[in-house]
């Protein structure tokens, strides 16, 4: 669950950035400038400390370079705003594929808990990202920057709850699998 955590947090710390920054001074090329560092020092730390860089943090340093490249030409606000639409339709394109989600289970829920559970949580994720994406296009159309920062926040906090529910409805049918497993031998 920590490492769900801090991938959700990784996720959004260049537009906090870009917002916080924007917000404070309102300078959008500054800001824009700022949230690039940012996504580029993420991959570079894991690079430097020799880690992975998963397909996802690509993924998000081509959307937060192509998307802020757009912002500095144009000096338009909607391009950033339109990142995290892109990247959710995205990453729910991902999450479309069967059995995505497989690898990240321990084996041991991988024994207790049926293949279809499995699978369905990684369509809710898939779903979840389609809706966020929709949610976020609509904010983006009819707040102001600054509530619409006050939205993308919220985001967050809809990955937070559907992680503790997975978490929660998973570790409950562990249990019963378990306990009805030792029952039976």
């Amino acid at each position: 669950m920590r490492t769900a955590l801090r991938q959700l947090l990784a996720d959004f710390v260049g537009a906090l950035v870009f917002l916080a920054f924007y917000s404070w001074t309102g300078n959008l090329v500054l800001a824009t400038l700022l949230a690039i560092g940012v996504a580029l020092a993420q991959v570079a730390r894991a690079l430097l400390k020799k880690t992975p860089v998963s397909s996802m943090q690509w993924l998000t340093l081509a959307l937060v370079v192509g998307l802020s490249t757009l912002t500095l030409i144009t000096e338009d606000t909607w391009f950033v705003q339109l990142k995290p639409s892109i990247a959710h339709f995205a990453v729910g394109a991902v999450m479309m594929k069967r059995g995505w989600q497989l690898p990240y289970f321990p084996s041991i829920v991988r024994e207790l808990l049926s293949e279809r559970m499995l699978l369905g949580w990684g369509y809710a994720w898939a779903g979840l990202m389609f809706a966020l994406g929709a949610a976020n296009l609509a904010a983006a159309r009819w707040l102001s920057l600054e509530a619409w920062g006050l939205f993308l926040s919220g985001l967050v906090f809809a990955k937070l709850l559907l992680l503790a529910v997975q978490y929660a409805v998973m570790k409950s049918a562990a249990r019963s699998a378990a306990a009805a497993r030792s029952a039976a031998a």
